[in-house]
């Protein structure tokens, strides 16, 4: 574990934002991580510590409470601060191709659907992200407007439940000829094929997998498009 990651895990846990903040700055300053790889190196293993912390004992809710509520704003401060270092990428996506990112129902964890899709935007696709209070915008949304890929996040296996039928009215609603739809999360493990019964056409991608696979999935735009 980068020991940035272990000072950030000790920050959020101990409710010392200024601190937190301070190492992210860090992390989006340091060539090997950067903006393409802080949400994998150092905040993606920070969520997960948080939770783990909690589920044995170590931390308390309070703590593991204020812990997420930090992780959010330094989620929030990581975007604005992606979107200014690359104004142009995201202005002029490369990609001939929406994606939708949204949170599983009943889930209220969205810090991965978060992260997805600012590393889809980094990667050059157009994304629109609905967290969980915006869920319901999903299938008229996708009735509406043209989209090419909906990644669904699932936290926990209760919110499994339910799930098959999402992924199949969102496929009736879709206005796109084939909708690719992916699922991952926490509460998706290995073997994959147990999840058959979703209906997606992938499950268990990791973050930095879902680009490469709507990559060969849909068409870049031409070089000369935006020329």
């Amino acid at each position: 574990m980068d020991h940035l990651t272990r000072d950030l895990i000790e920050s959020v846990l101990s409710g010392d934002y200024i601190c937190a903040l301070r190492i992210c700055r860090d992390a989006l300053a340091r060539p090997e991580i950067g903006p393409e790889r802080i949400h994998q190196i150092v905040i993606l293993p920070t969520i997960r510590a948080v939770g783990q912390a909690w589920a044995d004992d170590s931390a308390s809710f309070e703590q593991a409470s204020l812990a997420h509520i930090l992780l959010h704003r330094l989620l929030e401060y990581v975007a604005r601060s992606n979107g200014a270092a690359t104004g142009m990428r995201q202005a002029w996506p490369v990609h001939d191709a929406r994606v939708m990112v949204t949170v599983a129902p009943g889930d209220t964890h969205d810090f991965g659907a978060q992260i997805l899709s600012q590393h889809l935007r980094l990667s050059g696709w157009p994304v629109t992200f609905f967290g969980h209070r915006q869920r319901e915008r999903v299938v008229p949304t996708l009735a509406q407007q043209r989209y090419s890929a909906l990644a669904i996040s699932v936290s926990c296996d209760e919110n499994l439940a339910g799930l098959a039928d999402f992924v199949m009215t969102s496929r009736m609603a879709s206005t796109s000829p084939k909708l690719h739809l992916m699922i991952g999360g926490a509460a998706i493990q290995p073997p994959f094929d147990q999840y058959d019964f979703l209906g997606a056409d992938r499950v268990g991608l990791a973050i930095d997998e879902v680009a490469s696979y709507l990559s060969n999935m849909t068409p870049a735009i031409p070089a000369d498009r935006w020329n």
